[in-house]
Parts: structure tokens; C-alpha cells; sequence
């Protein structure tokens, strides 16, 4: 048998003992990212509750946001506690995600403008709710893993999704079109501007009579594939008032009532635990009956048969020569 034909025999048989292939390995990718959604129109809190953190700012004292609340830690220049009013100050509390419309005005919200504020979070989260109410040009949350950017969410966003805000009433206010949940539920896209409390009924054949020009939605962020974020910024040119917000570190799953605005697969990878080096064993072979055991005779067993074979290959040529 020639040298080379004896390796490739060799290597056939020790792929067929161990698996080896030529083949490259193929590689198994994972799916990371984050998926963005608002709520059914009038909706000002989230549906989820298991494993859910809240902030509704309803206990909170007018003025400056304090250092801790309901959901993390807040820092950044400007933050504000305010009394409900035209701009701000859900209807509901923040687990409660029935549409609501009319009532007075009651509880607090909170807002920053351009000088941005920051939530750090005391866990990793992988869900986020929020009611964004009077969404003006400018306004934005960006979330962050650490000092990475994983999504930025803006009002150009609501706006694309949205359309320009409504006419002032009569059949050009009810023809904006529409948009469909997950599930297939059709909304009229003008019922998403306006505070809800401006509205009767749930579905009004008018505008709403408090800040019609400006969308007012709750948003839902779910991540995916073991990407998380720990903090959020929110910050806006013209002021950003927000309320009710939920967080989870559980994965959450989205409901079939909600629209969704869109997604990125983020450059961030989750963690991954390295795989341990196996500690080379010094234990002799013995002839136990294990499947490792038998491999390792058949092998030795073969290896030596093969050398011989190959010896007497080359003496054979030595005794001709």
C-alpha cells in the first residue's frame, strides 16, 4: 500500500470511528435584538403585571424627581415632578391597560426637556412600558447596555407610523387612515392624538379637546435573544412628559392587540459562558465495557495493525532493492 494511499485509509477509518468530517463547521447564529409597539388608542398603562416594576409619580412631591423611584435611579440635569394637566398625568395607574377616556384631571407625571435625564435601572431589563403623552418634535428615549446604544425611539417614528396630526374636525379628521394590531384589530390612526380625557367615548366622531395636535401613546420595548439594557434616556426639544412606567428583567411577550412600529437587531451580542477546557485524563485505559473503553481498543488495535502493515510494505521493498 503507497504512503499516501495508507493515510488516506487511515483517515477515513478515523473519521468514521470519531465523526470527522472536512467540512467546516457551521456556525449557529443567534437572534438579539429589540421589537417596539404602542398600545390600542386611549391605552395609558401596560397589561403585564408578573415580574413587572411601576412608577406611576402619583406619591411623589412636586419639583425636582428624587434621586430614586419606583423603577431605579434617576440622575441628569433636568427632571420634574408636575400636577396632571393638559400635557401630562395618565388617567389610570400603570397595570391598569383599559382604554380610558374623559375624567379630570388627577395624579402626576414627570417631564425634562433638552437637557436629558437618565434611569439607571438596579437590574438588566428586557421589557420596558410607558405612557408618552403630547409627543413633540424632539422628543426621545434612547436605551443603553452599559455604554452602548442598543435603540434610540423618537417622535419621527410615532409620526411615520401616525401621519400628520389630524384637521380640526369633520370628515378630513376621520380619514387619516388606519393601522392594524398583530392580531389584526383595525384603529383609526386619529384616535392616537390627543389626551384621552379630551375624548367622551372611545370611539368620538371628533377631535380630542385638549392637545389634538400631539399623539399621545403607551409604548411597549421587548428585546429578544438575551440582549438586555440597563438604563434609558429621555430627553426632548420641546419638552417630554411621560407616565406610568413598567419594567421587567423577564422576558415578556408581546400582545396580539398592539401595533407594531418596527425592530433592530442590535451590534450588541448577549454574554456567552465560555466553554470549560476539558482536563486531559491520566487514567490508564482499561477493558471495561464502556463505548469510550471500546473505541479506545478498536483504535489501538487499528493504529497497530496498520503500522505493521506499513513495516512490512517497507521491508518487503528493502529485501528487493
Amino acid at each position: 500500500m503507497a504512503p499516501n494511499k495508507r493515510t488516506a485509509f487511515l483517515a477515513s477509518v478515523l473519521s468514521v470511528l470519531f465523526g470527522v468530517s472536512g467540512a467546516a463547521p457551521v456556525a449557529h447564529a443567534s437572534t438579539y435584538g429589540i421589537e417596539y409597539y404602542i398600545a390600542p388608542p386611549f391605552t395609558q398603562g401596560t397589561y403585564l403585571s408578573s415580574g413587572v416594576l411601576f412608577e406611576n409619580f402619583d406619591s411623589l412631591t412636586d419639583g425636582d424627581c428624587p434621586s430614586s423611584i419606583g423603577v431605579g435611579t434617576v440622575s441628569g440635569s433636568r427632571c420634574n415632578i408636575e400636577a396632571s394637566g393638559d400635557f401630562g398625568g395618565a388617567g389610570v395607574v400603570a397595570n391598569v391597560s383599559t382604554p380610558t377616556v374623559a375624567g379630570s384631571a388627577q395624579g402626576k407625571y414627570a417631564s425634562t426637556d433638552s437637557r436629558a435625564m437618565t434611569i439607571t435601572f438596579n437590574t438588566d431589563q428586557s421589557y420596558l412600558g410607558l405612557w408618552w403623552s403630547a409627543g413633540s418634535a424632539g422628543n426621545t428615549i434612547t436605551f443603553f447596555d452599559g455604554a452602548t446604544q442598543v435603540l434610540a425611539l423618537g417622535t419621527a417614528e410615532l409620526r411615520a407610523l401616525l401621519g400628520a396630526e389630524p384637521a380640526s374636525g369633520g370628515s378630513d379628521w376621520q380619514s387619516t387612515g388606519s393601522l392594524n394590531s398583530v392580531g389584526g384589530t383595525s384603529y383609526f390612526k386619529h384616535h392616537f392624538f390627543g389626551n384621552p380625557r379630551g375624548y367622551s367615548t372611545t370611539s368620538p366622531t371628533n377631535h380630542s379637546s385638549i392637545v389634538r395636535w400631539e399623539p399621545f401613546v403607551y409604548i411597549h420595548i421587548f428585546t429578544s435573544g438575551g440582549l438586555t439594557f440597563d438604563s434609558v434616556v429621555l430627553s426632548g426639544t420641546d419638552g417630554f412628559e411621560f407616565d406610568n412606567i413598567a419594567v421587567s428583567s423577564q422576558p415578556q411577550t408581546p400582545s396580539s392587540s398592539l401595533v407594531r412600529i418596527g425592530s433592530v437587531v442590535s451590534s450588541v451580542a448577549p454574554p456567552s459562558t465560555p466553554t470549560p477546557t476539558p482536563t486531559p485524563s491520566t487514567t490508564t485505559p482499561t477493558l471495561a465495557t464502556t463505548g469510550a473503553n471500546v473505541e479506545w481498543i478498536m483504535v489501538t488495535g487499528l493504529l497497530a495493525f496498520i503500522a505493521g502493515a506499513g513495516f512490512l510494505t517497507v521491508s518487503r521493498r528493502k529485501r528487493t532493492a
